[in-house]
């Protein structure tokens, strides 16, 4: 079965106009935005670190 060009060339259009995704994964800027470290920095970042603790979370930070 043919696939009509011109619904080709508008799902292409709409591809592009979409652009690319937006999570591009980095570990370094992870660590620096959620990590360990920077929670015990605050009291806020230790009092989540503390919550997150209490619950029992295997993973504390990123």
């Amino acid at each position: 079965m043919r696939v009509c060009l011109g619904l080709m060339a508008r799902y292409e259009e709409y591809l592009m106009a979409k652009g690319k995704r937006t999570f591009q994964p980095n570990n370094r800027r992870r660590a620096r935005v959620h990590g360990f470290r920077l929670r015990m920095r605050t009291r806020a970042g230790r009092a989540i670190v503390n919550g997150r603790r209490s619950k029992g979370r295997a993973k504390l930070t990123a």
